[in-house]
């Protein structure tokens, strides 16, 4: 007998912030005390964008986030929910770059840090996260961050 998963969609933002040079990537410290980046569920009839951009919005309170075009990475992985079902996740990432550096939390999380590239990939415990920083990194630096989204 097969057991069922669930399956679960998502979507988010590798948010940053440069100033004079200095990259700093927006990192959540989750109720595990653990960095992850904004992301949340997709609503029914949202786009991947829109619900990007809805998450980046409530977890964080920035409202400035620009979409950098061309970025899109997607992740997978599995987690058990408390009562034992497991899900399959699926969550897509876009890049956005933001001016405001004054983030306010929202209850899911714990707090909130700007980290170098480097200081990021230390503390993030999540393999799949780091991987997307260092893609995120390298896609700003080699010049295809050039094409913005409009925001909604």
């Amino acid at each position: 007998m097969a057991l069922s998963m669930l399956e679960e969609r998502s979507a988010g933002v590798v948010v940053y912030h440069a100033d004079n040079g200095n990259t700093k990537y927006l990192l959540l410290r989750n109720g595990k005390d653990q960095f992850d980046l904004p992301k949340g569920n997709i609503e029914p009839g949202e786009s991947e964008l829109n619900a990007a951009l809805r998450e980046a919005t409530e977890e964080t309170g920035l409202v400035d986030i620009e979409v950098q075009g061309g970025f899109s990475k997607r992740i997978t992985y599995f987690y058990v929910r408390p009562g034992g079902t497991k899900v399959h996740k699926s969550v897509v990432y876009f890049l956005g770059r933001t001016r405001d550096v004054n983030v306010k939390v929202s209850s899911e999380h714990r707090g909130f840090s700007w980290l170098t590239l480097e200081d990021a990939l230390r503390v993030t415990s999540y393999k799949n996260v780091r991987d997307l920083l260092v893609q995120a990194e390298d896609f700003r630096k080699g010049g295809g961050a050039r094409a913005s989204l409009p925001l909604r």
